[in-house]
């Protein structure tokens, strides 16, 4: 089973005066032409008005006093809730200090992981076993599947889960994951058996996710739009496999149900291409494939979505494996391969392979398993005393803390404690941050910078929190 937020949260560049998350909202059709160019001209306006107040702070044409009532009159007009003062012309523009409110643990946030439950998803067709199992609310309806089809050999299986608020107001989604490929032995036609994968040579991750994903599970939708997308860098780094590289991808879409106006984000993960070989009675050939993987979404009715993102990104980053399940279904792929191959060397063509493989592994499913099984039981014993013990069967904390390093990861945060051992989110843009204790925070990436020596009251530096 297989996140970046199309307006607030795609992508990983950080922004310290709004203007690239201006052009996102704006690429991703969240605001119009009109609102962009206002929005921007107010920016450009604004800090071009701290600089000049700045300069006259500095020159001693205002006193102190007056300058910190100029800059928070200046900062309420705009309707900002951050106070950016420049910094010198040798300091880089990522290194200047900002003074914000704070912002506070959310308390909601907070509660609402407290008031998780285990969704655990089986699979009947290996008798009920675990397949896995994920983070969702309390009150929530979840469920999931897993189907099998032994002719698929590409794709063997499909599993799939979906969440949704008591409400119908919010909901989550993942979906099964999809092989494209294609060969180097091939005509000007497509080759008759896919195998459950999708023939497509040098696919795109946007057409991918488009076309396989949003069109398919999406198109009965009414009033269905895209507007618009946005890459997502590391997307398997953020969910907590870094192992999968590839092109990340964040769509965003709006539609209605039941009259009311819905978005949902997709998300999903193209890995980078394999090389495959087959030999047969014609010889040797190579395939080539991509896997969209991560393949998921949350959405909510009646521009609910932003105050819902705290507990959707809790859900895609917490599933987790049963990895007895991973290595039966190992198993069970790597008898359907080599099955397969056996019945190529016969000299059957692949669709011929294909049927045999399929009638053979169903009609022996049951002896097949039991013996993998027993197979895997001995090779987990020998790994144990291997390797002195095993592993915690539960794995409890990464299993949470996994889904709070994405949410963190989403809202460009972490979590930090100031010396009145206070907890707080605040932007991981600085290195450094400083709170007087009192709401008031000053951040800043210059390791030397220290607000004592121009404050008027005494700020301690917050330990960030390390998972």
């Amino acid at each position: 089973m297989a996140l970046l937020i199309c307006t607030a949260s795609c992508g990983g560049q950080k922004d310290s005066n709004g203007l690239a998350a201006l052009d996102k909202a704006y690429q991703a059709g969240v605001i119009t032409k009109a609102e962009y160019v206002a929005k921007k001209a107010a920016i450009e306006k604004r800090a071009g008005a701290e600089a000049a107040l700045e300069k006259a702070c500095k020159a001693g044409v205002l006193t102190r006093d007056e300058c910190r009532a100029k800059k928070a009159a200046l900062a309420g007009s705009e309707g900002m809730a951050t106070l950016v003062a420049p910094a010198p012309s040798d300091t880089p523009a990522r290194d200047r200090q900002a003074i914000q409110p704070q912002v506070p643990a959310d308390a909601a946030r907070t509660d609402t992981r407290k008031n998780l439950r285990v969704q655990a998803v089986y699979d009947q067709s290996m008798g009920n076993m675990l397949a896995s199992r994920f983070l969702v609310p309390r009150d929530w309806k979840a469920d999931g599947k897993v189907v099998w089809n032994y002719r698929d050999l590409y794709m063997p299986f499909r599993a799939s889960i979906r969440a949704d608020a008591p409400d119908g107001s919010g909901w989550f989604e993942s979906f099964p994951a999809e092989d494209f490929f294609y060969g180097d032995h091939e005509g000007p036609n497509p080759p008759p058996a896919s195998f459950g994968a999708i023939h497509y040579r040098n696919i795109t991750v946007q057409q991918a996710v488009a076309q396989y994903v949003i069109r398919r599970y999406r198109a009965q939708a009414q009033k269905l739009q895209i507007l618009g997308y946005r890459p997502v860098n590391n997307l398997g780094k953020a969910l907590g496999h870094p192992e999968f590289q590839g092109d990340g991808i964040c769509f965003r879409i709006r539609y209605e149900v039941d009259g009311q106006p819905a978005d949902e984000e997709f998300y999903g993960l193209l890995t980078v291409p394999q090389r495959y070989s087959f030999n047969g009675p014609r010889g040797t050939w190579y395939e080539y494939h991509r896997h969209l993987i991560f393949v998921h979404s949350f959405g909510a009715r009646n521009g609910k979505l932003e105050s819902l993102r705290p507990v959707l990104g809790l859900i895609e980053p917490s599933m987790e494996a049963n990895q007895a399940w991973v290595e039966r279904s190992q198993e069970i792929r790597k008898e359907m391969g080599e099955e397969y191959n056996r019945q190529l060397k016969r000299g059957f063509d692949q669709i011929h392979a294909a049927a045999v493989m399929s009638q053979l592994i169903t009609e022996n499913s049951d002896r097949f398993l039991k013996n993998m099984d027993a197979q895997l039981a001995a090779s987990r014993v020998t790994s144990q005393r291997g390797s002195g013990g095993g592993d915690d069967p539960s794995g409890s904390r990464s299993f949470e803390a996994r889904a709070d390093d994405f949410d963190q990861y989403l809202r460009d945060t972490e979590h930090v404690v100031d010396a009145w051992g206070q907890v707080s989110d605040q932007s991981d843009m600085y290195n450094y941050h400083w709170t007087d204790g009192w709401g008031n925070w000053v951040h800043t990436n210059d390791s030397n910078y220290d607000p004592n020596a121009t404050a008027t009251h005494a700020f301690e530096k917050a330990t960030p929190i390390k998972q």
